[in-house]
């Protein structure tokens, strides 16, 4: 068959068409995969699994996690003795240690947030800063909210605790209405049915304790008769570990510098006694000396 110019100018279109078409799928196919890529790179998924360790959608039926399970919205997570769990969203990461049960909620879109419900076991998380605070953890007694840091979480039956390893992480004890910034090194723990207040332990300078409502520090008011006050001690009764300068509170048995300035204490022993003992001696020595001079008249 001979062709014309007409013929190979037809079959060089359809050609091209077919070239073209093939080149817009190739193109759709890898812009598919893009997206899945990020998509699953914008979710939380299940990184690493060590046995036994479970998940489940409602709390109350539960199926066993495995590798590369991406996260629902809200996914309850729990871990046997030997069980570990870690989840990652690119460069984020929460491992689940032995022995811990939390629910994990989380928002993607441009506005990341991660909503973490701790009852029990240990928490390490690890999240990138952002402007906002977006990954929260809440447990029976105490909350953590974070712009981005790395810090872990220990819940136990009785007590919470927050050790951070960078970063700052702002924890909430609501129950006494007190928070206060944690930093790196340094942690902070809330016991159940104590009233002592928030204190934070480690190396570098402690921030100050916030009230949540005022938002002014909490003030330390001594308790009278076991006084627990500025400084190292309160005021009044059993001067117990309060008042200005040392053991012991002002008033009562115990008084300030190391003893007090009135009843039973005072420096060293205490003034007062110190005092009131060289009165009692004085009176004594003097009484004494009057009777061996009145004895002494009657002999001569």
């Amino acid at each position: 068959m001979e062709l014309t110019a007409e013929h190979f100018a037809i079959d060089v279109k359809k050609r091209c068409h077919v070239s073209h078409f093939i080149h817009r799928l190739v193109l759709a196919a890898l812009l598919l995969t893009i997206s899945a890529a990020s998509a699953f790179s914008e979710e939380w998924r299940v990184a690493r699994v060590n046995q036994p360790a479970s998940y489940s959608t409602d709390g109350t039926n539960w199926n066993s996690l495995k590798v590369n399970l991406l996260l629902p919205q809200t996914t309850w997570i729990k871990t046997g003795i030997r069980g570990r769990v870690q989840l990652r969203r690119g460069k984020e990461t929460i491992l689940y240690r032995a022995n811990t049960t939390a629910k994990i909620t989380h928002s993607g879109n441009s506005v990341k947030k991660t909503e973490i419900q701790q009852t029990f076991g240990r928490l390490e998380i690890d999240v990138e800063t952002r402007k906002y605070k977006h990954t929260s953890v809440r447990t029976p007694y105490l909350a953590a909210l974070v712009k981005g840091t790395k810090f872990d979480v220990f819940v136990g039956s009785g007590a919470a605790k927050v050790k951070v390893r960078r970063g700052v992480v702002e924890v909430s004890d609501t129950a006494r209405g007190e928070r206060v910034d944690v930093t790196d090194g340094q942690s902070v723990e809330v016991t159940r049915n104590s009233n002592a207040p928030m204190q934070v332990k480690g190396r570098g300078r402690k921030a100050q304790v916030l009230d949540i409502r005022t938002g002014k520090p909490v003030k330390k008011i001594g308790i009278k008769g076991i006084g627990i006050g500025s400084g190292n001690g309160g005021s009044g009764g059993i001067g117990g570990i309060g008042g200005s300068g040392g053991i012991g509170g002002s008033g009562g048995i115990g008084g300030s510098g190391g003893g007090g300035s009135s009843g039973i204490g005072g420096g060293g022993v205490g003034s007062s006694a110190s005092s009131a003992a060289g009165s009692v001696s004085d009176t004594v020595s003097a009484t004494v000396s009057d009777v061996t001079d009145t004895v002494s008249g009657l002999l001569d």
